[in-house]
């Protein structure tokens, strides 16, 4: 019989029989002290075991994407790392069109799918986007950098820069950089100035990719005047901001066109050579990394290899 049972018993007794003979006060003390001891034992044991493992006892931290402007902005500034030597290379990649095509451009369309695992391996390898302004101000003022750089640009100003791109982004607290032609604003795939606005507004860098699409390589010395200066002034008023960075169209450029580049104010241009950027290129002359749509996952991650042992993960710099 328990202890409770018992002093109900005991409530029962006394209502029904006066005389009738209480609970042994030793008995009753007994089981009190023999309660208390189990108790005790129990307390002790469960202290004991949290001491040794005490890990076992909480919940694992889970760390995921954020769309919180504030708390990625104080994730990258505890990311940034003061460097005793400028970055000697950085991955630049260059995507097109987030979306499925097909046809002889097939290979500029990255699957919105697959674009999203290509995120998530970033994310979960220790990347940390930049602008190239940043990468400028690094290289000649040696501003900090976060740890595992890279930089992710998006040419011809697509409708899925803003539709799938800028979502897939977000959820990582990820940037990228947006090169525009001037003349695709006339094009119903462009994107809106409300768009750009929203896209600037989160971080990310808008850059110039000339007036009309032209290969500057052949182009006359008004023809490059127009595709670089004319372009960038444009931009700057359609915008309401300075553009500082420049792509060529199709990749294609010659000393008449890096001259004009220069001479219109731009501190940065990128090339579609294959490689790793860095700054023997020439600063108006920089590589990149195209991802193709056939590259898939597998493919990203084979691009990235070799800059994953040039630039460890921050977290591995302590060991």
């Amino acid at each position: 019989m328990t202890a409770s049972s018992r002093l109900r018993l005991k409530g029962f007794a006394l209502g029904t029989a006066n005389n009738t003979k209480s609970i042994d006060d030793e008995g009753e003390t007994a089981i009190s002290k023999r309660f208390w001891f189990i108790s005790a034992f129990i307390v002790t044991t469960l202290t004991a075991i949290w001491l040794t493992n005490p890990g076992q006892w909480r919940s694992s931290p889970t760390v995921t994407p954020t769309d919180d402007p504030a708390l990625t902005e104080e994730a990258d500034n505890d990311n940034l790392i003061e460097r005793t030597s400028p970055l000697a290379q950085i991955p630049i990649l260059m995507y097109h069109v987030i979306g499925d095509g097909s046809g002889s451009l097939a290979e500029l369309y990255v699957n919105p799918e697959v674009f999203a695992s290509q995120l998530e391996y970033l994310y979960d390898n220790g990347y940390n986007t930049i602008t190239l302004r940043e990468l400028y101000d690094h290289w000649q003022t040696g501003a900090p950098l976060p740890a595992r750089p890279i930089i992710l640009t998006f040419d011809d100003g697509y409708r899925s820069d803003y539709e799938l791109t800028f979502p897939a982004l977000r959820q990582y607290g990820f940037r990228a950089v947006h090169f525009l032609y001037v003349k695709k604003f006339d094009h119903p795939n462009s994107l809106t100035l409300e768009e750009i606005a929203e896209l600037v507004d989160a971080g990310h860098e808008i850059g110039n990719h000339s007036y009309n699409h032209l290969e500057l390589h052949t182009a006359s010395p008004a023809s490059l005047r127009r595709e670089t200066r004319e372009a960038k002034a444009a931009l700057e008023g359609l915008l309401g901001l300075e553009i500082t960075s420049f792509a060529y169209p199709v990749g294609r450029y010659n000393a008449d066109a890096v001259k004009a580049v220069a001479e219109s104010g731009h501190l940065l241009a990128v090339t579609t050579e294959y490689g790793y950027a860095s700054p023997e290129q020439g600063l108006l002359t920089l590589k990149r990394v195209r991802i193709n749509r056939s590259d898939g996952l597998q493919g990203f991650i084979n691009k990235l290899k070799r800059y994953e042992e040039l630039e460890p993960r921050r977290d591995d710099k302590a060991n």
